[in-house]
């Protein structure tokens, strides 16, 4: 690279990573074992859709989930979970919900699972139960899917 062009280089590289801090991308999820275990007794209840809030912390790259918080559930069936009041749980950082057994492509996220996670500002990972004993995760704003096996 010609000399003169180097601080013009610099100056953009800077300016790349103010960019990149102020909008943090998570793509890393530590959980700890209690919890995952908890959530995996919640996903045992096969008949019905049911959703917690996902408590923890985060940092640039990684969203660490250390307990779960219980939202208000308004509404459940063995397709849907409508619930509120994640929001009031100090910590917040995501959301849980299981898909029953015997649901069409029940380790997939549907298109409400998205919306709901890219929706939520607080909500910076989803987690879905499926089949009781694996789960399926992904970040805000991320269309790659992850797989958790037992």
């Amino acid at each position: 690279m010609p000399t003169r062009l180097w601080p013009i280089a610099l100056i953009i590289a800077l300016l790349a990573s103010c960019a990149t801090a102020s909008t943090p991308k998570h793509n890393t999820l530590s959980i700890d074992y209690l919890t995952l275990l908890a959530l995996s007794r919640e996903g045992e209840d096969l008949s019905q859709e049911t959703a917690w809030c996902l408590i923890g912390s985060t940092t640039d790259s990684i969203v660490q989930v250390d307990g779960i918080a219980a939202p208000y559930i308004q509404e459940r069936s063995d397709s849907t979970v409508i619930f509120s009041n994640c929001a009031r749980h100090k910590g917040l950082v995501g959301w849980y919900h299981n898909h029953p057994r015997g649901a069409f492509d029940n380790c997939a996220a549907s298109e409400g699972d998205i919306t709901t996670t890219n929706e939520w500002p607080d909500f910076k990972i989803a987690i879905i139960s499926c089949n009781g004993d694996s789960f399926l995760y992904w970040f805000q704003g991320d269309t790659v899917r992850y797989r958790i096996l037992p």
